[in-house]
């Protein structure tokens, strides 16, 4: 078996990306005529940041999305 190791742990057989997402809730929204402009504030473990909502015209206050270098790439749907 093939083993590689990364800086996030040891993974067999697959290539994982060094790059990270996370996951955030949106506490608001900065309203823009255009939506490619449409900003929104993050939460991330209670720290904001300002990120790009135009992958995501469908996010909402209160949703939580997935984050990467400052742009919002997919809203997550909740847990039943």
């Amino acid at each position: 078996s093939r083993r590689r190791h990364t800086r996030y742990g040891t993974v067999t057989g697959v290539q994982t990306c060094a790059l990270p997402i996370f996951p955030g809730e949106l506490v608001s929204i900065d309203p823009h005529p255009d939506p490619l402009w449409r900003q929104g504030e993050v939460s991330f473990a209670g720290v904001l940041r300002q990120v790009s909502l135009a992958c995501v015209p469908e996010a909402r206050i209160g949703d939580q999305l997935l984050v990467h270098v400052g742009i919002a790439l997919t809203v997550l749907e909740p847990e039943p």
